[in-house]
């Protein structure tokens, strides 16, 4: 009798505490958060903004906030909140990609409104300095280099230069005392290899060894490496699909950045066969063909759509400029989007391999 009661007690202290705790948050008077986040920083990259979303960090809380985004600033309320200090999170997005993001601390008093203004940061990694290694296909037309130069010029300040030499391959750059010397006191943070247009096709293994220890050579020195993938000849349309299978293995297998050139000039040709992104010997890119890869190299090392740049090469009307400028966005956006697929259908494809070497393993053990 004497627990039963003590029971009863415990339950009716328990329910008056609830009660009190409930009524004291039901009389406190919650407050309204206005965010304004500066969009300036993302802006200044030539990066539209369609998306911005703010959370407050509440325990139990999940919720998030829709931001207006006008002109160069978002905003927006996050209602009702009780007093206390906030962390405030905002993420911008350019399409589907998040490309920065920022934070700020607010305090509530109870009844009185609040305003916290937030500086996002980039959450893309910015490459400062970008080195390409190559031959022809990246000197021609003054240079993808000098290209991108301009198609970055008052946006923000990368150092791009290159090292190149006519006919040379990627074995001819690992031989170049020159080349390792560049590659490995330049302080780079991205090291573009593009290999001679026809060795992916005729000789993929080679190409693949010294792909492999020039990126050896570009991680030592502490930068990352990127492949230029170029294009099927003009007289020779066959190549496409082995080159294309060539960057894509190289660049799985090295998690390295692949630039898809050569697919921006099958998707332009496909778009627009008029299009004249050949120089007269049928291989050479001509100034259409330079400007395109320097477009897809803008959107893929960066990941900045580069019709949103006011740039157009001096005797190239400004409609085709546009018009290439769309296609390597386009083209950079489907790659990415399909580097999920592409790495799961190599993990398949090498099963059958990977099964035959732990079978060999195992009588091994056997034995």
């Amino acid at each position: 009798m004497k627990i039963r009661f003590v029971l009863v007690l415990f339950v009716s202290l328990l329910l008056l505490m609830s009660c009190d705790k409930r009524n004291t948050t039901e009389n406190q008077e919650l407050s309204d958060l206005t965010v304004i986040v500066n969009l300036q920083p993302v802006l200044h990259h030539y990066l539209p903004v369609t998306r911005v979303t703010v959370q407050a960090v509440v325990p139990d809380s999940k919720e998030v906030y829709e931001l207006i985004v006008d002109s160069t600033f978002a905003t927006g309320v996050i209602p009702n909140l009780e007093a206390g200090s906030y962390y405030v999170v905002v993420n911008i997005y350019s399409d589907s990609v998040q490309v920065a993001l920022g934070s700020n601390t607010s305090v509530i008093t109870e009844g009185e409104d609040a305003t916290v203004l937030i500086e996002p940061e980039m959450s893309a990694q910015i490459y400062n300095k970008v080195l390409f290694v190559g031959n022809s296909h990246t000197y021609y037309n003054q240079g993808v280099d000098y290209h991108l130069l301009q198609l970055i010029s008052g946006c923000f300040g990368p150092i791009v230069s290159s090292f190149t030499e006519g006919g040379y391959t990627l074995q001819n750059h690992f031989n170049d005392p020159g080349t390792i010397i560049t590659i490995q006191q330049g302080d780079w943070d991205l090291v573009i290899l593009q290999e001679a247009s026809s060795t992916p096709v005729n000789d993929p293994d080679l190409f693949y060894e010294y792909a492999t220890k020039l990126d050896t050579v570009v991680r030592g020195s502490g930068a990352r490496t990127g492949f230029y993938m170029t294009w099927a000849w003009k007289n020779n349309p066959e190549m496409y699909e082995p080159v294309t299978i060539a960057y894509n293995t190289i660049g799985a297998e090295l998690q390295a950045l692949v630039a898809p050139c050569g697919i921006a000039f099958h998707n332009a040709l496909q778009a627009d066969s008029t299009l004249s992104l050949y120089a007269s010997d049928n291989y050479h890119p001509s100034l259409l063909g330079t400007f395109l890869a320097s477009c897809v190299f803008y959107a893929s090392i960066w990941n900045y759509n580069p019709s949103q740049t006011a740039y157009v090469p001096a005797g190239m009307d400004t409609l085709t400029a546009t018009a290439l400028k769309q296609i390597a966005w386009n083209t950079v956006q489907e790659y990415q989007a399909s580097k999920e697929q592409r790495n799961l259908d190599r993990l398949i494809g090498g099963l059958p391999k990977l099964m035959a070497i732990k079978e060999q393993e195992h009588l091994l053990k056997a034995e």
